[in-house]
């Protein structure tokens, strides 16, 4: 036993001294495919920094973003936090049938975010609804571990709802009237999948007066099964296999979509997305794109529609191209060209759907654009 109690210490030196010899050899990394974000740089050195104490709080992000096998180290951790029935690991819920469920956080700004609404609402010259879609958190509430402690989602919606003067579309209740069915999100990421997302179809449908298509008369399609969200990338379980995305094709094959950058295709899927990190965005493409048009000559409804939205609904567009003539699809936070009041006024829409998530409208800073 103390022969090997001896070999500790020499061994902690050796794992010591690599990396701090690997550290400073190692080309820093601008982007993490893993984590779907850009890391911290090295701080430029500032004497009114380094005295505010900036600096090395500015430093001590860049050292841990930079940390040598960084990925590979926080899934060891992951792997022994499992092993020692953690519920919880790095804010994220180890949830019952394999889910990893994040918390929904206290909200800060939703009296900005019903004020930005009822000023764009005021605005604008056709009728405004809005969409708050709950997360896997809320929907899936009885999946997850006895200990979980998180904020109630529904009190939220139900603030904004309240003093909102658009109109507003309950999904939540007919998500959660479906609670017992799997796959409604995914369960490395925090996305709904396309079968949740065809229940906020519904909903939209049963408000709109459109009459919503059964789920089995589409021809789904695994387009992979390989896909680890950004909620894998928090944790690195590298023992799980990744979920499976789906695809249909609309009626129509007369679609165009049309990109900022000019680009025009015949299809709502960015293929090349399949097989990079960030697959989530073969539903019509990067979500930087401030604004995407969407042409159906042979759309059931000769309106436009105007879908404000995060990355939800992504999901939910395939399902609407064959109600409208045109979607316009706006990011607001990279639309640049003028106020999104004063562009739908000149794009004579007809109607406009705002469409986030309950954690994103809080946190999106795109928000405070939609004026």
């Amino acid at each position: 036993m103390n022969k090997y109690l001896k070999i500790i210490p020499p061994v902690l030196l050796l794992v010591i001294a690599f990396f701090m010899i690997a550290f400073p050899v190692t080309p820093d990394r601008e982007f993490s495919e893993n984590e779907n974000r850009y890391l911290a740089q090295m701080p430029k050195l500032s004497f009114s920094d380094v005295k505010s104490g900036k600096w090395m709080e500015d430093f001590e992000d860049y050292a841990c973003d930079q940390f040598v096998l960084r990925d590979r180290l926080i899934g060891l951790k992951t792997l022994f936090e499992k092993a020692t029935f953690h519920t919880q690991i790095n804010g994220i819920y180890l949830a019952d049938d394999d889910y990893f469920i994040e918390p929904y956080k206290q909200p800060e700004k939703t009296e900005m975010i019903i004020r930005k609404i009822n000023n764009f609402t005021k605005n604008v010259n056709c009728k405004v609804s809005l969409m708050l879609v709950p997360t896997a958190v809320t929907v899936y509430e009885d999946k997850l571990p006895k200990s979980a402690v998180t904020c109630n989602q529904m009190d939220t919606l139900n603030e904004i709802y309240d003093n909102v003067k658009c109109d507003t579309i309950d999904v939540a209740s007919l998500l959660k009237q479906h609670s017992s069915e799997d796959g409604l999100y995914y369960h490395l990421d925090h996305h709904w999948t396309l079968k949740g997302a065809y229940y906020g179809y519904q909903a939209y449908a049963d408000y709109a007066g459109i009459t919503p298509k059964d789920m089995s008369s589409y021809n789904y399609k695994e387009v992979t099964d390989s896909f680890k969200g950004t909620i894998y990338s928090k944790i690195n379980d590298y023992t799980r296999k990744g979920d499976t995305m789906l695809s249909f094709e609309p009626e129509s094959k007369n679609i165009t979509v049309t990109y900022p950058d000019g680009k025009v295709t015949d299809t709502l899927y960015e293929d090349s997305y399949l097989s990079e990190k960030d697959k989530y965005s073969y539903y019509i493409g990067n979500d930087s794109n401030s604004l995407i048009t969407i042409n159906n000559p042979d759309g059931v409804n000769d309106e436009t529609l105007v879908v404000i939205k995060d990355s939800y609904a992504n999901s939910i567009l395939p399902y609407l191209v064959d109600y409208y003539k045109t979607i316009q699809v706006i990011n607001p936070r990279y639309f640049r060209m003028q106020r999104i009041s004063e562009y739908v006024n000149l794009s004579g829409a007809d109607s406009v759907l705002i469409l986030y998530n309950l954690n994103t409208i809080d946190t999106d800073d795109g928000m405070r654009a939609i004026f």
